[in-house]
Formats: structure tokens, C-alpha cells, sequence
């Protein structure tokens, strides 16, 4: 029973069955309906049903990154002043799949955060760009008029082992003259050294058959102090604290590699500065430097390249048992692509680096770190994050497959070029297989049907 109903209200139960599909052992279900007894005497619409609140009957959790103190930007009005709230949406956590209304299985759609209705929200983000919210009047007791719920939809985030988090930064105006920044997820956004105990509702899609969702995971996030850009001394790169890279401006790729000949392979790395990405994303600042982690044993045997002109684009290079490049930054705004040269062929990039260099790569073959002269990056890395995947030698036959591999010349089949196309974050493959026809060599047969297959690739 939904609580104890007032004197002459009909008693409101939730029953909620809990079983299996047929033929579908393995998929649990859980219809649920509102049970209410008959009264003539008067109309009452029952309320809707209670959904699932505990965090812990799902997967996803919502933690509070970072909080930037005071800023400005050149295009906002005269005094005004920001802050960015940035809130990382984890999809690996536990999940109870005991409770009645669990949730492991389920789809977040979007987030409502609460904040205080006297500061302004301007803006918020997803992993870096810009998407649009809704702000609107939190009615209840106490809230009516002093809080607000902020609400991004559109994440698509379902929940895996390997689910990538998702950032969303909220950017709020802070009154004029402000030198500190308030917590605006409490009421009248009090001053405080940490700030951010937001409260928030996770919105699951919904079902496929469009049933209502009994789940909407809720928590709390932890306060964090905001954190406060010192004024580097000119020239120097050495910041100390560290913040996700999706939080800045800085760009790394593993280019390309490993690329071998006779007498040497070599690996190409692209950094850049996404200044474009201004301010959606917390840290602005260009790269002063980067650092890439190498294998001591290659140490003599290494020599640069980048496309800047007259530099190799190497800064400095470290000896020692826990060895490293530093190399130069690209210019403001701008991309610099750097190759290492290692002075032996058929090297893969995981005896190039050195895979206990930081000591919490958490089996990544390699390491690197970006620095502006506020924050800095750490980026994991390994072959299956290459952007374009070379092998030093051609592949043996695969064993159980095909014993001893022949030239596609030799046989009966054909494979057309694939033509393809690239939305935003895809580029999808299409490949034609069919016959060669009669004039081929050795008398083929031709196929009036023509064989497709698509691959897709998706970039995180």
C-alpha cells in the first residue's frame, strides 16, 4: 500500500510481478499496476507509480569533477563572470539486480540536476559540445521559487563494462564582482570552501514498447573545492594539478603506426589545440608541452621528426630507468604531428614504451601527459587505439581458417572498393562480393546476386 491513505480516501496499492517471459528465461520481467478498491461515492485518480530511486539497483552514478573558479570571456557582456560545474556520468558501477525494481539493464536518456534559482545557467555541454537544457521551477515544500532542476536529454548512455563516461558541463553566471564561487546546488547558493552537493534524478529511456520506466537512479554529489588557476611564471610548463583530458582543450591522437622497413619503424603522434572548444570545456589553455613515457633500452636508438618548421619538435629528452621525451607544443590553435624513430625494424608501440612507467597504467602499454601552464592530462594508450592501424609484416593465415592463403587473383571472387559515408561520430563501410564473369581465367561461373557486408566504425 502506497502509504496511509486520509479518512475516506480509498486505499492506493502498487503490485509489481515479478517473472519471465515465455520462452525467455533468461529476461526478467516486471509489470507493475496501480490497484485501487471501487468507491462510487467519489472520483479519485490514483497518483503515479514510485519509481526505482536507489542508485545502488543500477549501474550508472553521476560525481562532480571539477568546479572552476570565477572567469570572464572575451565575447560575454561587460562584468560578467562564469563558473563551470563539470560532472562526469558513470555507466560500470555495481548494480543490485536483487531489488524488485532493478535497474542493470536500463537506458539513461537524460539527467536533472537540481541547482539554486539564483544563479543562472547559461550553457551546458556534452563531452565537449555544446547541448541544449531546460530549466525550470522545482515545486515542492521548502523549494517552491529558491531551486531549479536543469535537465539535458538526448545522452543515449546505456549501461557495459566497457561504456565510456560521459562529461556534461553546466556553465552558470555568478553575480557581478563575485571572487569566489557559490554552491549553487544548495538554496540562496551559500559561499562554502566546497562546494557542489548537488542533488540529482537519472531519466531512463523509454521501453521499446513504450511502456513507462520504473527506474530513476538518484544520488548526491560530493562537494569539491574549486579549483584556482595560479599565474604561471612566463615560460614555465609545470602545473600541478590533474584533470581529465576531455575537460580541456588538449588533443592527442596515436596517429599511426607501427610503420617498419628494413632498417627502422617509426610512430607518428598528433596533438593539438582545440580552441574551438572554448568554453564548453573547463581548462582553456594551450599545450606548453607534452611527454611521451619510452622504453629505456631504445633510448640511443631513437631520432624525431614533426612537421614544424626547422624542429625535430623535441624539447628535451630523459634518461633513467623511468626514460622520456618532452616535445615542443603546437602553436595556438594549431596541430603538429610528431614521429618517433626507432632504429629497428618490426618495434611495436609496446617495446617502444614503457608500461610501468607511472605505476597506475593499469596494464595501457603506454603513457603520456599533456601540460598547459594550469592543468595537466594523463592519456593511456595502446595498439587497439591507433587511428590508423598498420602491421610491421604481412599477417600469417589464420590457423583453422585457411591453412596455406592464397591471392585473391587466383580465385572466383570478386571484392568491389567499399563506398562509404561519415556522420559526426561513424563511418560506415559498405563492401560488394560477387563472381568474376565468363571472360575470367579458368572459367568462372558468374553470380547474379551480389553479396554485401558493412562495417562500421564508431568514434569514442
Amino acid at each position: 500500500m502506497l502509504g496511509i491513505p486520509p479518512a475516506g480516501t480509498p486505499a492506493i496499492c502498487q503490485v509489481i510481478l515479478k517473472g519471465t517471459a515465455a520462452g525467455q528465461a533468461s529476461s526478467t520481467c516486471c509489470p507493475f499496476v496501480l490497484s485501487a478498491p471501487m468507491d462510487p461515492s467519489s472520483v479519485y485518480n490514483p497518483p503515479q507509480p514510485q519509481c526505482s530511486q536507489s542508485i545502488a539497483n543500477s549501474p550508472f552514478s553521476l560525481a562532480l569533477e571539477a568546479v572552476t573558479t570565477p572567469f570572464t570571456l572575451p565575447s560575454a557582456p561587460m562584468g560578467a563572470i562564469y563558473s563551470n560545474f563539470t560532472f562526469e556520468l558513470d555507466a560500470n558501477g555495481g548494480c543490485d539486480a536483487s531489488a524488485v525494481n532493478a535497474c542493470c539493464n536500463m537506458a539513461v536518456d537524460g539527467v536533472q540536476i537540481t541547482m539554486s534559482s539564483s544563479v543562472v545557467v547559461v550553457g551546458t555541454s556534452v563531452d565537449g559540445v555544446a547541448r541544449p537544457s531546460i530549466t525550470s521551477p522545482l515545486v515542492g515544500p521548502g523549494t517552491s521559487g529558491v531551486m531549479q532542476t536543469v535537465s539535458v536529454s538526448g545522452l543515449g548512455l546505456a549501461s557495459g563494462i566497457n561504456a565510456r563516461p560521459t562529461t556534461v558541463v553546466v556553465t552558470v553566471r555568478l553575480p557581478a564582482g563575485a571572487s569566489t564561487v557559490p554552491d549553487a546546488c544548495l538554496r540562496g547558493a551559500p559561499t562554502s570552501p566546497h562546494v557542489g552537493l548537488c542533488s540529482y534524478s537519472l531519466v531512463s529511456a523509454a521501453a521499446p514498447d513504450g511502456s513507462v520506466s520504473m527506474c530513476c537512479p538518484s544520488g548526491v554529489t560530493a562537494a569539491v573545492a574549486p579549483t584556482v588557476p595560479v599565474t604561471p611564471a612566463p615560460g614555465s610548463c609545470a602545473p600541478q594539478l590533474s584533470v581529465p583530458l576531455r575537460t580541456t582543450t588538449m588533443m592527442f591522437s596515436y596517429l599511426e603506426g607501427p610503420l617498419s622497413d628494413a632498417t627502422s619503424t617509426r610512430f607518428m603522434f598528433m596533438v593539438h589545440n582545440n580552441a574551438s572548444a572554448c568554453p564548453e570545456r573547463s581548462y582553456c589553455q594551450d599545450i606548453c608541452n607534452w611527454e611521451l613515457f619510452i622504453n629505456p633500452a631504445f633510448g640511443g636508438a631513437l631520432t624525431f621528426e614533426s612537421d614544424m618548421s626547422n624542429s625535430n619538435g623535441v624539447a628535451s629528452t630523459n634518461g633513467g630507468s623511468n626514460a622520456s621525451v618532452v616535445f615542443q607544443p603546437p602553436p595556438p590553435g594549431g596541430t603538429v604531428t610528431y614521429t618517433v624513430v626507432v632504429g629497428k625494424p618490426d618495434v611495436t608501440i609496446e617495446q617502444l614504451c614503457n608500461g610501468q612507467a607511472l605505476g597506475t597504467q593499469t596494464g595501457a602499454s603506454c603513457a603520456a601527459v599533456l601540460r598547459s601552464p594550469v592543468v595537466f592530462s594523463t592519456v593511456l594508450f595502446g595498439q587497439s587505439d591507433v587511428a590508423i592501424p598498420t602491421n610491421p609484416s604481412p599477417p600469417s593465415p589464420a590457423t583453422g581458417f585457411c591453412a596455406s592463403g592464397l591471392p585473391l587473383s587466383s580465385s572466383c571472387v570478386r571484392v568491389f572498393n567499399a563506398t562509404y559515408n561519415s556522420p559526426l561520430s561513424t563511418t560506415v563501410l559498405d563492401f560488394n562480393v560477387q563472381n568474376y564473369g565468363p571472360s575470367a581465367a579458368g572459367g568462372c561461373i558468374p553470380d547474379a546476386d551480389v553479396m554485401r557486408f558493412q562495417v562500421t566504425f564508431v568514434y569514442l
